[in-house]
């Protein structure tokens, strides 16, 4: 069975870079999908040097946090203030 390597907390704590290792256990996703996500163009990274590629945290957690689905509750209470609006300007 493979070990699984966690950030250092040391890491979490700056605001240093994270190679492709830390920016997988950061996400929970393996390092091959975050490869394909930077392929894709799908998060942003940096390539000073034209080698290795880094991730801002803020950056993974603002690709993660994306494409928030509403709950139920949330969608009836913003249908409710369109239709509240219409029969104001009625």
């Amino acid at each position: 069975m493979a070990k699984i390597e966690r950030i250092a907390p040391e890491a979490v704590q700056d605001n240093r870079p994270l190679g492709v290792k830390e920016a997988a256990d950061f996400t929970g996703y393996s390092p091959k999908y975050i490869y394909k996500l930077v392929h894709l163009g799908m998060i942003p990274y940096f390539k000073p040097t034209g080698g290795r590629i880094w991730f801002k945290r803020e950056d993974l957690e603002k690709f993660m946090f994306r494409g928030r689905v509403a709950a139920d509750f949330e969608l009836r209470e913003q249908a409710d203030r369109i239709m509240s609006r219409e029969l104001v300007a009625e």
